[in-house]
């Protein structure tokens, strides 16, 4: 594995195609207050980036997941070289599935409501140079996303 690649961002969408995103705690080193990805640190003992990001998603919403069941969609690059993989949950969320046990909450956004939130830095770099991960087939008529 790079390195570099210090995190990983978790990309969850519900049937309908809405994202799932996650309100940072108000007392969060960085970002406070921001919807972010689902996510985090990479630890020595991940095999690699899926399984850091199957080991996320038990430790903060319940979701027991397997490696297999990601598939990486981008990379983002920080300011200080480390790299950020873009990982898709390709099963559906719906709320019974979750169990919040990270940050002040969550909820399912379109992606003109992601454009209209306080977001952090990932999610907003999606939004600029990668919208398409973003977006949601299948919004309601009348719906941009």
């Amino acid at each position: 594995m790079d390195l570099r690649i210090t995190s990983v961002n978790v990309l969850i969408r519900d049937k309908a195609g809405r994202t799932f995103l996650q309100m940072r705690d108000g007392k969060a080193r960085t970002e406070p207050l921001t919807w972010s990805f689902w996510g985090g640190a990479v630890d020595p003992s991940d095999a690699n980036v899926e399984s850091c990001a199957a080991r996320e998603l038990l430790e903060e919403l319940g979701v027991a997941a397997s490696p297999d069941q990601f598939r990486r969609l981008a990379e983002r690059v920080g300011g200080d070289g480390q790299i950020a993989p873009l990982l898709l949950f390709l099963p559906p969320i719906s709320w019974p599935e979750v169990s919040i046990n990270e940050g002040a909450g969550a909820a399912f956004f379109w992606r003109s409501e992601i454009e209209a939130i306080p977001v952090s830095k990932s999610v907003g770099w999606y939004l600029r140079n990668r919208p398409e991960f973003l977006h949601a087939a299948g919004a309601p008529r009348g719906q941009t996303s």
